[in-house]
């Protein structure tokens, strides 16, 4: 019922109950909880870029710029970037693979290259060489969004995530924007 009427969520509890810091003895239920967290379908998207991570993640590539092929424009079209769903050992998988097949712009929007229609707040510190050579991952979330700092007609995911538990489909067929 809450869905149908566009809200985030609903929270059950006693009529007579109050809010007490740190207790929980109240249920939320929101539609990221529905489906495991997930959205009802996925987006197999190409991996075009990639940050240096913060934190524990510093200094490897951890975040992944995520994106589909436009054949009305010939470009590649930004959709959402990546952080989550990546277990250690397949961050060190691809920073071996994948980092050494890509080039270092370091956020340069001067630097991205003519095949990709970028805008300047989602500029990574690497770039991918060639996006027809790149894997394509299952993204998952909690929902599709509209985003003006996306390039792919505004389409984007809510708390992206890699799908499978960090398995990477290799040679699978991507997302393909047509107008």
């Amino acid at each position: 019922m809450f869905l149908k009427k566009g809200l985030e969520g609903l929270v059950l509890k006693d009529i007579n109950s109050t809010y007490e810091p740190g207790k929980r003895h109240w249920l939320k239920v929101k539609k990221d909880y529905l489906n495991d967290g997930a959205m009802a379908d996925t987006a197999d998207l190409v991996v075009l870029g990639g940050w240096f991570g913060t934190g524990q993640k510093g200094g490897i590539v951890s975040i992944f710029l995520m994106g589909c092929y436009d054949t009305s424009t010939k470009k590649w079209m930004t959709v959402t970037k990546v952080h989550g769903g990546f277990d250690d050992a397949t961050l060190e998988d691809l920073q071996d693979k994948i980092v050494p097949i890509m080039k270092k712009i370091k956020g340069d929007y001067d630097s991205v290259p003519s095949w990709l229609k970028c805008n300047r707040g989602v500029v990574p510190d690497f770039i991918v060489n060639d996006p027809k050579v790149m894997p394509v991952w299952e993204i998952t979330g909690a929902e599709f969004s509209k985003s003006d700092i996306h390039t792919a007609n505004g389409i984007s995911i809510r708390f992206p995530a890699l799908q499978s538990k960090g398995r990477i489909k290799i040679g699978k067929r991507q997302l393909i924007l047509r107008n």
